[in-house]
């Protein structure tokens, strides 16, 4: 097998699925040696975060002053602005929809099942929490509060830490100024920021070639951690999940279709590498640059796509919208709250809320955000929280994919066709 080749196999998506099903059928039949493989995945996707920062800053800069050296900032800005409100209503009118026309019928059966979980069973989540745990509870969202806390007071803390939206705020901050001055140094910072950007590519570029490896050792040690009876006993939730992020993946992948004008199969071709990583991973800021090579080779503008994927995947949480909304009727149900057209009205804009909440949140304070929801319907969710816990990584999975292609599509609505054949650069060799 020659290196081309090797390369070929190792991003295909049959190895991907093969690495998928290995991973599980390794964490059922040997729990106990799936765990050691729990650092390999730790490891993975700690070298795609240490990437993710610099190229994240890097391209929204980059964006922002290009945009600003454009015609027509403004209108790209409104149409930035109309995408983000659109997409969360029907992110939410989605989560909603589906939870409605499937029904979640709880019977006393299925409530002793989860509740024999919550209070007897000993499980890990993949944040190491057991459930006998307390579980946090997402505070009071106050508008000012919570605008407040996505404002850095340090660059360098907020770099250090991590923290994806505090950085973009940065960036749109410091770019508009940047964008606003005319000099030397400009270009040459901009020509810096550039060399930054395809340095990330490629560093990128070599990681996918782990990713099934990387994968299989996730997905065994979570499922060996866990075990399947808790999936068994909330298959209707994970159901429910999976229709939801489905739904939007379709509406995604038809205004996308509509937007670029090209053939249906050509649009699924060059977003499904995206997709694969986004489910594999599980990081939505891991995916910007291979949402960005689908969109330019799908020919929309180039200064358009480098501004509003990197803005998009991290301030418009399309998938954590759906995720609240089916989550907080599921909490309703177990506690046999009545859900009429009432109360699905306060989960659809409850939902909004908890998705602007969430921005900027990983792992446990993303789940714990559906709190916001249930404070304004009265339902307690601390106890429910470790079975949304528990089953969270292949929720995660659900999640990211939805936000992911939901974001393409945002993207594809707000950007023109601009770009000529061949001016993309292939992440996957």
């Amino acid at each position: 097998m020659t290196t081309s080749h090797l390369k070929s196999f190792l991003v295909s998506p049959w190895t991907i699925l093969g690495s998928t099903i290995v991973g599980i059928l390794s964490g059922v039949y040997a729990p106990a040696a799936s765990m050691n493989f729990e650092s390999v995945g730790g490891i993975y996707i700690s070298l795609l975060k240490v990437v993710v920062i610099p190229f994240l800053l890097a391209t929204i800069l980059v964006g922002v002053i290009s945009l600003l050296q454009k015609e027509g900032s403004a209108s790209m800005i409104r149409k930035i602005i109309i995408g983000f409100v659109a997409s969360m209503f029907i992110a939410a009118v989605i989560g909603v929809g589906t939870v409605a026309l499937t029904g979640s019928e709880m019977t006393p059966a299925k409530q002793a099942q989860l509740g024999a979980i919550v209070n007897d069973k000993e499980a890990g989540s993949d944040l190491n929490i057991t459930l006998k745990e307390p579980m946090p509870k997402a505070a009071h969202v106050d508008p000012m509060q919570m605008a407040q806390k996505f404002i850095p007071e340090n660059i360098f803390n907020t770099l250090a830490a991590g923290e994806s939206l505090k950085i973009v705020i940065f960036c749109l901050i410091f770019g508009v100024a940047l964008g606003n001055i005319k000099s030397t140094g400009q270009e040459m910072l901009v020509d810096v920021l550039k060399s930054v950007q395809q340095a990330s590519i490629s560093i990128f570029k070599f990681l996918n070639y782990f990713l099934p490896f990387a994968l299989l050792a996730m997905i065994s040690s979570q499922v060996g951690k866990v075990g399947v009876g808790i999936f068994l006993t909330m298959v209707e939730f994970i159901m429910q999940q999976a229709i939801g992020g489905l739904l939007i993946i379709i509406a995604g992948t038809f205004v996308i279709w509509k937007r670029s004008g090209l053939s249906l199969m050509t649009v699924i071709r060059e977003t499904k590498e995206t997709l694969i990583v986004a489910i594999s991973s599980r990081s939505s800021l891991a995916c910007i640059p291979y949402a960005q090579e689908a969109l330019h080779k799908l020919h929309f503008d180039k200064t358009g796509v480098e501004l509003t994927v990197p803005l998009s995947f991290t301030v418009n949480r399309i998938g954590s919208i759906a995720y609240y909304a089916i989550a907080t009727v599921f909490i309703a149900n177990i506690y046999g709250a009545p859900m009429g057209f009432t109360g699905l009205m306060v989960v659809l804009f409850g939902s909004i809320l908890a998705g602007l909440a969430s921005a900027g949140t990983t792992g446990i304070l993303t789940v714990a955000t559906v709190a916001v929801v249930c404070d304004l319907l009265k339902l307690p969710s601390e106890a429910v929280l470790v079975l949304l816990i528990a089953v969270d990584p292949l929720m995660d999975m659900i999640r990211t994919a939805s936000h992911v292609h939901g974001n393409v599509a945002v993207t594809a609505f707000v950007c023109d066709k601009g770009i000529e054949d061949g001016q993309a650069q292939r992440i996957t060799a």
